[in-house]
Order: structure tokens, then C-alpha cells, then sequence
């Protein structure tokens, strides 16, 4: 009789298969995601917990919800620690999570983050658009051209200096 994976186990498998995709080229991850039918947003968020955690930083004892709850955390082995100790869910993780985060500066040199699932739906909303067949740049407010012209900024950085941007 096979021995079953367990859900955890099969997300892992699908985050590292995800974050190789990803590295594979411009359209490795779009190709994964039409293969496994899984939407392209949830497998980038997949292969950023992937990234956070290689396999022997991967605490068995919590599922990979929680790792997902810290993987932008700073204290991040410190949060599981805690959580499995403490026997948190991943509800009281997240809360955990929010309470170590450094409180936003209020200078005007303060840097404005986005969450990665904030940037996939904007990823998201331009790709929908871009389907629908309407001029992507004049359906956009201010914010998203800038957005834009940022993220094109960042990606031209990030190949000046041999990194991925996907």
C-alpha cells in the first residue's frame, strides 16, 4: 500500500517545483501554472515561501501555512519557534507577526512597502486587462503608472546586476 503525502508535503513539492519554474525563464512560472492549474499569483507566492525556507530551515512540526505567515518576517525562526512551542495557529502567528513588524517611520525618506500579494493582484489586474484587449497605460490611475515605472526600474536593476526579476 503507497504511503500518501500529506498536504503540507504536497504544497512544499509544488512551492520548490514553483521557485525552480520561476528561475527558469520569463515564462517558466506561467508555463507551471497553466501544467499544475494552479493560478500564477498563488504559485509566486508558493516559491517566495520556498525562497525564505530551504528545505533544512523547514520546521516539520508546522505546517507550510505557518511558514508562509513569517516568510517576509525578519525574526522569522524565532516567530516559528514561538508558534510551535506555544502551539499557535496560524491566526495567532500572523497577529504575532504584525506585533514584531518595526513601526513605519513617519519620515518623509520613508519608503512605502507593498505586500507580495498586494503587488500579485496588481500583477493580476494589469493581466486582465491587458486580455481584455484594452490599452493597458490609459485604463491605469496615477498610482499604477508609477507603480509601473518603478517595478520596470527595479527589474532593469535587478538584470544590471545578473538577478531574476520575475
Amino acid at each position: 500500500m503507497p504511503i500518501e503525502a500529506s498536504p503540507d508535503e504536497i504544497r512544499w513539492t509544488e512551492a520548490d517545483n514553483a521557485l525552480r519554474a520561476q528561475a527558469g525563464g520569463p515564462h517558466g512560472l506561467s508555463s507551471y501554472a497553466t501544467s499544475t492549474g494552479q493560478s500564477v499569483s498563488t504559485l509566486r507566492r508558493w516559491a517566495r515561501v520556498a525562497r525564505a525556507f530551504p528545505v533544512a530551515q523547514r520546521r516539520r512540526d508546522l505546517s507550510f501555512s505557518h511558514h508562509e505567515a513569517v516568510a517576509g518576517a525578519e525574526r522569522r525562526g524565532e516567530l516559528l519557534a514561538d508558534a510551535a512551542r506555544n502551539a499557535w495557529s496560524v491566526s495567532a502567528l500572523k497577529n504575532a507577526v504584525s506585533l514584531s513588524a518595526p513601526a513605519p517611520s513617519q519620515s518623509k525618506a520613508a519608503v512605502k512597502t507593498m505586500s507580495p500579494a498586494a503587488i500579485d493582484n496588481a500583477i493580476d489586474y494589469l493581466q486582465a486587462l491587458d486580455r481584455l484587449g484594452q490599452p493597458v497605460v490609459a485604463r491605469l490611475s496615477p498610482r499604477l503608472e508609477l507603480l509601473a515605472d518603478m517595478a520596470g526600474d527595479l527589474a532593469a536593476r535587478c538584470r544590471s546586476k545578473g538577478g531574476a526579476a520575475s
